[in-house]
């Protein structure tokens, strides 16, 4: 072999890069079948056996692009088989191959820098770039494993480990130093300037790819990592996992000896390099300054990416290199994953910055080796600088790069921010303690900067900024112990200038944030961005002030418990609670309705007819933080609401009153401030009340004054202000809008549950204080009771067309249900009846998707009492037989339709089908409402339908939002009656019939209901609904909730012998598996995308295995010995079982994968059993087989 040349040419080789050329050439024809005819050539190079040598000779001769991407592919593609010595006939050994990669990278790089010299700057594109530095890498951990691997069979040789590790490492390290090493000055001469150009671009891009191969475990090799690297945001698709390494070759313990020696080995030595070459870039900007195309512009953003990826390295705690000896398992080395690490996801990519600009940085240790570099000043002083240097140089340089480097930065400093060292005491607290005061004053000299700007530039850039600096607070605040925080503010009882001066900086901040927020220009084009940005900025600079309240109260709770408490955290705790009073809550307060009283006319108009989420559940996080942060100063705060509330109200109160006549416009600003008003108050005063009535705050509770303003905002709005928009008819429509009324009912809600009619000596709720128990408790809270009662009616008839209010009308008397006090007292007033009389009536008026929530609230009500006495001594049950005969009245009406002549013509009408829906709801509601003492008058009323419900499954095969409506009121029923802790037998029979009934009418069709196509592909419109495939969803876990049955032994239809080869439909069991074949025919690799089907599809198949798996076999018996004829079901269900194994288990989706792997345990000690008592001998061994080989 010649020196100059890794592969000696031949003939072969000569007329395989012919071949190859000819491959790029077709890959970039745009006929299909040529390009065809590439990919397939280029596929047949990575699986030849001369692979290896035919893209080294390609590498070395080729210029093509495409050829030298190729052929790193085919490179990576065999690496991990690849052994240390020999890897091909002409090459020696895998180091050999590494040093070939790693000159190819810098020399491809020299040449493609002076070629952009000479204008032609596609010689080496980045694609190609970044794989060769992909490669390289790649080869360089797979060397080190390999060498580690040889270390452990050899026993050292005689060589120290660290020796060898050190030896393997050397001269890498020396040359990336030396690649990243930046000349002063920078070479005048054009060929010297490029030359140092293309060594820093080099070193910086393997420094990037090292960093990415040696950070994380790639996912597929060794054993599974479970939860590790995976990616916990939710996705419409299956779960994956983060996957940035390259497959190697290497087990999951392996891949970590070659992590913690490039921790300890090589990590140093690029951070230092790293940072002293962005020294190095921003001096001499700084003398020069940084102009567009300059080598500094080139240089500076590959830096920082770099840097980012170096400080987002996750750092082994313990050493995993002394295994070596240990001979730890795979096992144990997968245990130590979550012991040992906290993983931070990769920096961004370009197509991601705006979604990486959301991460949270939570505390990261840093092992002694890196604490004199990365926890010292000095690396914040040079991320500071480099920010100034790139916010300064973007003023005059439009350029992508930068923007991103901006961005970069950014996380680099959330990062550096987040380092704490890994074992505290002595001198590592001296050091988090000055890096805790450097911080805070390079925070404060920021928002100053920041904040004193002129706000000249775009304003998403304006709050990208805003937003970084919050979360540099709220990174700051969530890392450090809050004593630690109080020692590097140096607060003492003589002296908290420090403090507040921190805290000060973080009020500025806040103004500004509440200013980008809520007093922003609006008509911009970027608007649909700001508001999410300004949301977010808003969020986390809350939470900024609760982790600091959060901290504070933890360790007040601890000086409660006998502890000793820190007088400066006391001196904290006063500081802050000023503060967020006067500088947070206020202002917050302020700038949401000076927002809202801002009417965007063209906006409202524009966004009529859409399904709008509403604002309580869209700021759900901040409307709660802000009501937290409220409570600390009740009194005043709730106070400060009545002072603006009273104004608003009395507006309204006017307009229902006949005295005043606003504008459309001011009507509308009053509205919108009202809404938000209420929603801030509702929050402040009670907490959400799903479940159990939640407790009165106890802040609220703390207050003791003769005139409560927590009694007079309530009087307000839910007294003053609900009368007057609800009692004056046309009047009082012409005084609120829905959205108002339906956040007033909410806000009635909201408060009942905590404060009506609480009993202050009961066992289950909160004391509360004299003022609220004398407004709200004993005569005086049944009068609001029953006033309550009376405004819910009148709102019923003034909105009958309105969904929302009347959907929140159900919800007040679901709220109702769960207070103790208020059912004590709720059937015993004429209002009541008079609600139910006024629901009933309209039950041919009400909207769409309203009459089952109001019967599920109404009944619900009518039943939860102690006492089934209503007024004028009629009963819980009159009540229950009027509205079930209304209900019943409809249906038996359209049932009727469907047995006369000409049937199937009037089913299809809008009006019969439309009055199908409006039935099934109401059913639907009912169902809701099953408690206790309801459940066996609720299930004898529904089961009269259940022959109906097969009915109109048959009638409707077609339309398939009516199919979906019956499983719904099946799925609902079902979890209802909570069959996994024991119904009545006969709830259990009649509801599996029932079950049977309906899957059996959607069976045989030439398109099954449950799908959107015959084949059960993902069609456009299945993706196009709510939820797609919702029927086939709920038939899934509908045979879910009936294997509860199973689980509580509450079916009395088991059969004698679990070879009966007739599937009976009161039987959970066969139900069960009667649904199962129904069902798995439409279940395949497309159907299971959707999460919600996968995640039911994968509980039922483990159900079924875990929980049935005698019948399974003895149905499989039964089919081998010919008793189930071939077709039905139960013939092919061994098989069937299989095939949704395989499924789930190809799903790649942890849960479900753990759900079907659990079960094969139980089913495997079945098979057992049964054949050593030879239950089955027919049993063909290929079962066993198949069941143990799913995939």
């Amino acid at each position: 072999m010649s020196s100059g040349s890794l592969i000696q040419p031949s003939d072969h080789l000569e007329q395989a890069l012919l071949s190859i050329h000819q491959a790029s050439n077709d890959f970039s024809n745009p006929d299909p079948t040529i390009r065809a005819q590439g990919e397939a050539t280029f596929l047949a190079l990575r699986q030849s056996e001369g692979a290896l040598e035919y893209s080294c000779f390609a590498l070395e001769r080729s210029q093509d692009p495409l050829v030298l991407f190729q052929s790193l592919n085919a490179i990576l593609y065999v690496l991990p088989s690849l052994p240390s010595r020999d890897p091909s006939p002409q090459i020696d050994s895998i180091y050999q191959l590494r040093d070939f990669i790693l000159q190819f990278c810098i020399s491809k790089a020299e040449q493609a820098s002076i070629s952009e010299t000479d204008g032609n700057p596609h010689s080496f594109p980045q694609y190609v770039r970044s794989r060769s530095y992909q490669t390289a890498a790649a080869l360089i951990k797979r060397s080190l494993g390999l060498d580690l691997i040889g270390f452990t069979n050899l026993a050292g040789g005689g060589t120290s480990l660290e020796e060898m590790i050190r030896t393997h490492f050397s001269s890498l390290g020396q040359n990336l130093v030396k690649l990243l090493n930046l000349p002063s000055p920078w070479p005048q001469d054009p060929t010297q300037a490029s030359q140092s150009l293309a060594h820093i671009s080099s070193g910086l891009g393997l420094t990037r790819a090292i960093i990415d191969e040696f950070v994380m475990t790639p996912i597929g090799e060794g054993l599974s990592t479970g939860g590790y690297s995976q990616d916990k945001r939710e996705s419409k698709g299956k779960v994956k996992a983060v996957e940035t390494g390259s497959a190697v070759g290497l087990s999951l313990r392996e891949h970590r000896w070659c992590k913690g020696a490039a921790q300890s080995f090589l990590l140093p030595h690029i951070i230092s390099a790293c940072l002293n070459l962005l020294y190095g870039v921003i001096s001499q900007s700084a003398q020069a300054g940084m102009i567009a195309g300059s080598w500094q512009a080139v240089i500076f953003p590959q830096a920082v990416s770099a840097l980012e990826k170096l400080l987002g390295w996750s750092f082994l705690s313990t050493n995993p290199l002394s295994s070596l000896k240990g001979g730890a398992s795979d096992a144990e080395a997968l245990a130590s994953f979550s012991e040992d690490e906290v993983e931070i996801g990769e920096c961004a990519s370009p197509d991601t910055v705006e979604e990486a600009n959301r991460r949270f940085f939570s505390a990261r240790k840093v092992p002694n080796q890196f604490s004199a570099l990365l926890m010292s000043n000095d690396i914040i002083s040079l991320i500071a600088a480099s920010y100034r240097h790139a916010v300064a140089a973007s003023a005059s340089i439009q350029s992508r790069d930068l923007s991103f480097a901006i961005h970069r930065l950014r996380q680099c400093f959330l990062l550096a921010a987040s380092f704490t060292p890994l074992e505290g005491g002595g001198e590592s607290d001296q050091v988090q303690v000055r890096r805790i005061k450097f911080l805070a004053t390079n925070l404060a000299s920021m928002v100053q900067e920041e904040c004193s700007s002129s706000n000249s530039g775009p304003m998403f850039a304006r709050g990208n900024s805003l937003l970084f600096l919050s979360q540099l607070f709220q990174t700051l605040l969530v890392v450090t112990p809050v004593s630690q925080l109080a020692t590097g503010l140096q607060v003492s009882s003589s002296d908290a200038s420090g403090l507040i001066s921190f805290l000060s900086s973080l009020s500025q901040l806040g103004r500004t944030v509440f200013a980008f927020a809520f007093h922003r220009q609006r008509d911009t084009d970027e608007e649909d961005d700001l508001v999410v940005l300004a949301e977010e900025t808003t969020d986390t600079l809350l939470s900024c002030w609760q982790s600091l309240i959060t901290c504070l109260k933890v360790e007040s709770e601890k000086a409660s418990h006998g502890l000793t408490q820190d007088s400066r955290l006391h001196i904290m705790w006063q500081a802050v609670h000023g503060m967020i009073r006067d500088d947070v809550f206020s202002p917050y307060v302020n700038g949401r309705l000076q927002a809202a009283s801002i009417v965007d006319v063209q906006d409202d108009v524009s966004e009529q007819g859409e399904e709008v989420t509403k604002d309580r559940e869209t700021y759900s996080d901040q409307l709660i933080m802000i009501a937290s942060l409220a409570r600390l100063s009740a009194a005043d705060n709730i106070r400060f609401l009545l002072g603006l509330a009273r104004p608003l109200s009395e507006a309204l109160i006017s307009v229902a009153n006949g005295q005043a006549n606003p504008t459309p416009q001011q009507l509308e600003s009053t509205w919108e401030q009202i809404h938000w008003l209420i929603l801030i108050s509702g929050h402040v005063l009670g907490d959400e009340t799903k479940g159990e009535s939640p407790e009165i705050p106890s802040e609220i509770v703390a207050i003791q004054e003769p005139e409560d303003p927590v009694v007079a905002l309530i009087a307000q709005l839910s007294l003053n202000l609900l009368q007057s928009v609800s009692s004056h008819g046309s009047r009082s429509m012409n005084a609120t809008s829905p959205q108002v009324t339906e956040t007033l009912l909410w806000f009635v809600g909201r408060w009942t549950s905590s404060y009506l009619l609480v009993d202050p000596n009961g066992w289950s709720t909160a004391p509360t204080n004299a003022a609220v128990q004398a407004a709200f408790g004993g005569e005086a809270g049944k009068e609001i009771l029953s006033f309550l009662l009376q405004r819910l009616k009148e709102n019923v008839d003034l909105w009958m067309s309105d969904s929302d209010v009347l959907n929140q009308v159900a919800a007040v008397l679901s709220s109702f249900s769960r207070s103790s006090g208020v059912m004590t007292h709720l059937l015993r007033l004429p209002q009541m009846e008079e609600l139910i009389a006024t629901v009933i009536h309209g039950l041919d008026s009400l909207p769409v998707n309203t009459h089952g929530s109001l019967i599920s609230a109404t009944v619900t009500c009518i039943h939860g009492g102690p006492s089934e006495i209503g007024s004028e001594g009629r009963s819980a049950a009159h009540y229950f037989e009027k509205i079930t005969a209304a209900i019943e009245s409809r249906f038996s009406h359209i049932v009727s339709l469907f047995q006369k002549p000409g049937y199937v013509k009037v089913s299809q009408q809008s009006d019969i089908i439309a009055a199908v829906q409006t039935s099934l709801d109401m059913i639907e509601g009912l169902a809701q409402s099953v408690q206790p003492k309801s459940s066996d008058a609720v299930f004898s009323f529904i089961c009269k339908f259940f022959p109906a419900f097969a009915n109109i499954c048959t009638v409707y095969e077609n339309r398939l939002e009516v199919v979906t409506l019956v499983i719904r009121v099946l799925h609902t029923l079902a979890i209802s009656l909570e069959l996994d802790f024991g119904a009545e037998p006969y709830m259990v029979s009649g509801l599996n019939a029932a079950v049977w009934d309906v899957l059996t009418s959607l069976r045989g069709k030439t398109h099954h209901a449950l799908i959107q196509s015959g084949s059960g592909s993902l069609s456009s419109a299945a993706l196009e609904e709510d939820v797609p495939y919702e029927g086939l969803c709920l038939s899934l876990e509908l045979l879910c909730e009936l294997m509860g049955a199973a689980k509580a032994s509450s079916d009395e239809n088991a059969p004698e012998s679990i070879f009966e080869p007739t599937l009976l439909p009161q039987r959970t069991s066969d139900v069960c598996i009667y649904g199962f074949e129904n069902l798995v025919v439409l279940i395949n690799s497309e159907t299971l995308s959707v999460p919600r089907l996968r995640q039911g599809f994968g509980k039922l198949s483990a159900g079924l295995t875990s929980l049935f798996a005698d019948r399974i076999l003895g149905l499989t018996v039964a089919a081998a010995q010919g008793h189930i004829p071939t077709g039905a079901v139960g013939s092919s269900l061994f098989d069937d079982v299989v095939k949704a194994l395989a499924l789930c288990l190809a799903a790649d989706e942890n849960v479900v994968a753990l759900d079907v792997l659990e079960a094969l345990v139980p089913f495997s000690h079945s098979v057992i059993r049964l054949a050593i008592q030879g239950e089955f001998p027919q049993l063909d061994p290929h079962h066993l087989d198949r069941m143990m080989n799913p995939g």
